[in-house]
């Protein structure tokens, strides 16, 4: 079944693999127009998977007996009529700007903090004052290194 701008939904009988019918549903998404929801079923289980192009996919899973409670059929009303409610509010591209690297480079204070008592520690480890300076702890380290043995 296929309603355009709004979704594909790939039936199958009780007790079928919904995650084959869920691959076999996507072989021929783009065909019917990259629909925004996915859905399979198998008239006891419901899968509704969302397929917007620039947002992370999320699933909505539920029985059939789940239909009684009302935000559950809700989803089925807006799988139907007004795909975008089940829109997932994260984009793609938030998700990969969401690394350690960027998440360190926006220096929350707490890291700030951090990386000022870890310095702290290391300078004091070598018997440095706490605020040494970079190109100092730099010129002294292959001394300390050397007097070590290297090891």
């Amino acid at each position: 079944m296929w309603k355009r701008h709004c979704f594909a939904w790939e039936y199958k009988g009780k007790h079928a693999d919904l995650d084959a019918a869920f691959n076999q549903l996507r072989r021929y998404a783009l065909a019917l127009e990259n629909p925004p929801l996915l859905i399979v079923c198998d008239m006891a289980r419901f899968r509704i998977r969302t397929n917007w192009t620039d947002s992370v996919s999320a699933t909505h899973a539920f029985a059939l007996e789940d239909l009684a409670e009302a935000s559950v059929r809700a989803k089925l009303k807006w799988a139907m009529a007004d795909p975008e409610r089940l829109r997932p509010g994260e984009s793609r591209q938030a998700l990969t700007e969401r690394t350690l690297t960027a998440f360190y480079n926006a220096r929350p204070q707490w890291i700030a903090d951090a990386q000022t008592a870890i310095d702290a520690a290391v300078a004091a480890a070598y018997g440095w004052d706490a605020a040494i300076a970079d190109e100092v702890a730099l010129r002294e380290l292959p001394a300390l290194d050397t007097a070590g043995g290297g090891e």
